[in-house]
């Protein structure tokens, strides 16, 4: 019995010592934990419990603060679900949804801030994608960036799922074509792969416009490479859209 308690007395200093490093392993387990606050309560509330006079160095009281930590570890960590498929929507105001498998709405992200203002106070988390671009388009058409003059939509989809993708292609742009109908524009849907690589990733940033962009006005200078980029990324979707149907340019994607 007498060997037992030394043992647990040798574990309880060790525990002692070493408390630093365990609660920043802690918070190694925490990334989610970005604000101090939320990370000096952590430690703060395990400190208590390790520091009270009721807390003896059985080994029962150190895997009540073992299941206690990953207790508390656990109320504040929130799992992000995966993006399934995106959708980038370029107009002029240009923005990203991210869809889980089923479709639905789990992230919608403004490239500007026109896309701001098309957003507005809506809350589209939780929504099926047709909804959502119902919406969105439909916002476009009422805050004056989608007209009989300016009617290009360019839709990019991204998806793992190759036939997923372009069913997705299919039905977003029978969906936009049939708003912008309901709303008396003959519209023009252009629709591409959305496939970022590096290369899109710093002309978007060089430029400040979408990668969605920066990707069309790529396979653009492809067939053209008389273009250059400065000039496409000044043109809006809609401007772009003309000179395609000008030079009659048939892009692979």
């Amino acid at each position: 019995m007498k060997d037992n308690k030394n043992i647990e007395k040798t574990i309880y200093e060790q525990f002692n010592q070493r408390k630093p490093e365990l609660f920043d392993k802690i918070l190694e387990l925490c990334p989610k934990m970005d604000h101090d606050k939320e990370r000096k309560s952590i430690i703060l509330r395990i400190k208590d419990i390790v520091f009270t006079k009721r807390f003896s160095y059985s080994f029962v009281s150190l895997s009540i603060l073992v299941i206690m930590v990953f207790v508390m570890l656990g109320q504040g960590t929130t799992v992000t679900p995966q993006a399934y498929s995106t959708i980038a929507i370029d107009v002029n105001p240009s923005l990203l949804l991210e869809l889980d498998e089923d479709d639905k709405v789990i992230k919608v992200i403004s490239n500007n801030e026109d896309a701001q203002i098309i957003i507005g106070d809506m809350d589209l988390i939780g929504v099926d994608y047709n909804v959502a671009i119902n919406a969105l388009i439909g916002s476009m058409v009422q805050n004056g960036y989608i007209s009989e003059l300016t009617n290009s939509v360019l839709l990019s989809i991204a998806s793992g799922d190759q036939v997923h993708k372009e069913e997705l292609m299919a039905l977003l742009s029978a969906k936009v074509t049939e708003v912008l109908n309901a709303n008396n524009i003959n519209g023009s849907v252009i629709t591409q792969e959305f496939d970022i690589d590096i290369e899109e990733e710093e002309l978007a940033e060089l430029l400040g416009i979408s990668e969605a962009k920066a990707e069309l006005i790529l396979d653009i200078i492809k067939v053209d490479p008389r273009m250059t980029v400065e000039e496409l990324a000044a043109l809006s979707i809609n401007e772009l859209n003309l000179l395609l149907e000008a030079k009659n340019i048939v892009l692979e994607n």
